[in-house]
C-alpha cells in the first residue's frame, strides 16, 4: 500500500459527518442529480467529493440569489434611490466568491466572461441572450475545477486552509475531515493524507497548520521518507503506524532483493 492508503485505511473517526459542510451538501446534493454537467458529484466516495459538490452548489445557490436581487430591483427601481450598481453590490456583500484575475466571481460555474455579469455587469441580466440564462443555463455550464484549477478551492465556496502552493499543486487542510488535499493545476486530486491513526488516542487539534507545514514541504520536494518523519514529529500520526509502514517497507525491499537475485 501507499502511505495514503495506509493513512486512509488507519484513520480515526472524525466530525466530519456531522460537519455544516457535511449537512449542507446532504440537505442540498438532490440539485446536482438535476443537472447532467454535474451529476458525477452527487455520489462522493469521500470528504473531498463533498467540498467539490458544495463549491457547485453554492455557486448555483448564488446564481439564484443574484437573479432575484436583480428582478427585485426592476420591479421597485422607480421607488429606488440607489442605482441598479449599488443595489447589486449591496446584496452581494454576504455571499462566498472566487476571487480570479483581480475580479471577484460569485457563480464559477460559468466562464469568467458570463460569471463578469453576476458580479460586474449587472445591466446584461436584463438584456438577450443573458437573460435566458435565469432558466436556460445548462449549456453554459464549465467544469470549475478545470477551468479554474486550484484556484476554485483558494475561495470563500469551501472552508479549506490553504497552506502553500506552487504553480502546480496547492496544498490543502480540511478540518472537518482532518486531511491534507493536494490539488493540482487541473483542480484535482493528486492526494489526501489522513491525520491522526487510531494509534493516536486524543488527537491534538492546536496549531494545525504550523504542525502540517513541513510535511507539506516535504511532499513537493517529492520526500516519502519526510513526509513520514514530519507526520511523526508533528504527532500527526503514531509512532505504531510509522513502525508498520516502515515494516510494510522492509519486507517489499526483501522480496525484490530476493527477485532480483534469483533472476
Amino acid at each position: 500500500m501507499t502511505i495514503y492508503e495506509w493513512l486512509e485505511n488507519e484513520q480515526g473517526p472524525t466530525n466530519f459527518s456531522r460537519s455544516a459542510e457535511r449537512v449542507y451538501y446532504n440537505e442540498n446534493s438532490y440539485r446536482l442529480n438535476e443537472l447532467e454537467t454535474y451529476s458525477y458529484l452527487a455520489n462522493p466516495s469521500d470528504s473531498f467529493g463533498v467540498v467539490r459538490g458544495n463549491i457547485i452548489l453554492r455557486a448555483l445557490e448564488n446564481k439564484e440569489t443574484i437573479e432575484k436581487l436583480f428582478k427585485s430591483y426592476e420591479k421597485a427601481k422607480d421607488k429606488l434611490s440607489i442605482s441598479l450598481d449599488e443595489y447589486m453590490k449591496n446584496g452581494l456583500l454576504n455571499l462566498p466568491y472566487l476571487q480570479f484575475k483581480g475580479a471577484k466571481n460569485f457563480v464559477p460555474v460559468f466562464p469568467s466572461s458570463v460569471a463578469a455579469i453576476y458580479g460586474e455587469h449587472f445591466e446584461k441580466l436584463g438584456e438577450m441572450p443573458y437573460k435566458r440564462i435565469f432558466k436556460q443555463y445548462e449549456a453554459m455550464l464549465i467544469d470549475p475545477f478545470d477551468y479554474y484549477g486550484y484556484h476554485v478551492f483558494i475561495s470563500y465556496f469551501t472552508n479549506l486552509v490553504l497552506i502553500k502552493k506552487t504553480e502546480d499543486v496547492a496544498a490543502f487542510l480540511d478540518y472537518d475531515a482532518n486531511a491534507i488535499y493536494f490539488i493540482n493545476d487541473e483542480g484535482r486530486l493528486d492526494a489526501k493524507l489522513c491525520l491522526f491513526d487510531k494509534g493516536i488516542r486524543h488527537p491534538v487539534l492546536t496549531h494545525l497548520t504550523q504542525r502540517i507545514t513541513k510535511v507539506v514541504e516535504a511532499y513537493f520536494q517529492n520526500d516519502r521518507e519526510g513526509v513520514l518523519e514530519a507526520l511523526l514529529e508533528g504527532n500527526l500520526v503514531s509512532a505504531e503506524l510509522i513502525h508498520k509502514i516502515h515494516k510494510e517497507d522492509q519486507k517489499r525491499m526483501a522480496k525484490l532483493i530476493k527477485k532480483g537475485g534469483k533472476e
